[in-house]
């Protein structure tokens, strides 16, 4: 049953909506306190692990990073064999045993995109990855609506139109949705030209 005035998430800390009657009037403020905090980190973690969704009257007022959070769970911190800068495509690869992080670039399939830098590195740094699907910000002068896809001239970069020489591989990173977001999905399998 739902009480008004009080969030329904799907994981209950079970309190009741406000603190009980027989707390001690001197110490009631503070038990309220509490509990409210309470309250509020739930629904702060709930909504930002994606177990529940922000209020309907909220949506059209939510900024695209705080509408996706998949990104959360596709981290990865490789250690970059080479310089990375954000917003950079990352191709992962053996390293002497280790998975190394480097710049993708379309000209074949070992060199195909893995995930997309959301932080800048030097050699033997890590650098911070959200590999295969999650929303980026770390991308700049897209064009909403426009999918993107791995540059076979320019190791790390986008391009909005396919590659089309042959050897080269056909690998869409993701669709934009301003000029600086876009839902990463980046496939296992790119067509070769």
């Amino acid at each position: 049953m739902a009480i008004t005035g009080v969030d329904n998430f799907k994981i209950q800390l079970g309190l009741s909506p406000l603190p009980s009657d027989t707390v001690p009037p001197e110490l009631y403020d503070d038990f309220f306190t509490v509990h409210r905090a309470l309250q509020n980190l739930l629904r702060g973690v709930s909504q930002y692990c994606g177990i529940d969704a922000p209020s309907s009257d909220t949506w059209a007022q939510l900024p695209y990073s705080e509408t996706q959070l998949s990104g959360n769970l596709t981290r990865l911190y490789p250690i970059a064999t080479v310089a990375i800068a954000r917003g950079q495509v990352v191709n992962l690869f053996n390293n002497a045993g280790t998975v190394g992080a480097r710049l993708a670039i379309a000209t074949g399939l070992a060199n195909m995109g893995h995930g997309v830098a959301n932080s800048a590195a030097a050699i033997g740094e890590p650098v911070e990855l959200n590999t295969f699907t999650g929303l980026l910000d770390s991308i700049g002068g897209l064009l909403p609506g426009t999918i993107y896809y791995l540059s076979p001239s320019v190791a790390g970069t986008v391009q909005n139109a396919p590659p089309g020489a042959a050897g080269q591989i056909v690998q869409p990173i993701g669709i934009a949705l301003n000029a600086s977001t876009m839902i990463m999905n980046i496939p296992l399998n790119p067509r070769i030209v």
